[in-house]
């Protein structure tokens, strides 16, 4: 089902519905998901987390500070709010993201609590599906050296 949800996304993208998905700074890498109905929203956070894990793994640094983008007020896509629906899943992770008191609609973590926490999940049986490699969406892995995983 992830695969399907990662071609969908794919072809969002593919056809500029979706831009801007993500921004990387040497201090801050982040994921806007404002614009985004909320599966396409959970299933771009499931494949920048296992992006993350892939940039850890290949020995890369991670910036500062990483950041979720919900936008805020209620979602023109989700009753509840993409918010809420974020900050439930993370929450159900056990996610270093948290909401920031100053950036309404922001989650944000530290290098240092995104590490940890990433490695932990590691160890768990929490640990997301494997994305397909096949999807074009994958931002940091493939930005770093090109080739996909093994």
């Amino acid at each position: 089902m992830l695969e399907r949800a990662c071609e969908l996304l794919d072809l969002g993208l593919t056809l500029e519905i979706y831009t801007n998905i993500m921004s990387r700074t040497s201090t801050q890498w982040s994921l806007n998901l404002k614009s985004l109905f909320p599966g396409a929203a959970m299933t771009a956070l499931l494949i920048w987390m296992n992006d993350l894990s892939k940039v850890l793994e290949a020995g890369e640094e991670l910036p500062p500070l990483l950041g979720i983008n919900t936008g805020h007020g209620k979602h023109k896509y989700s009753e509840k709010g993409l918010a809420n629906v974020l900050e439930s899943y993370l929450k159900e992770l056990n996610s270093s993201f948290h909401e920031a008191p100053d950036k309404v609609g922001w989650f944000l973590t530290t290098k240092v609590a995104a590490e940890s926490w990433l490695e932990s999940r590691k160890s768990t049986d929490a640990v997301a599906a494997e994305v397909p490699c096949s999807c074009r969406f994958s931002f940091f892995f493939m930005s770093i050296n090109g080739t996909c995983p093994p």
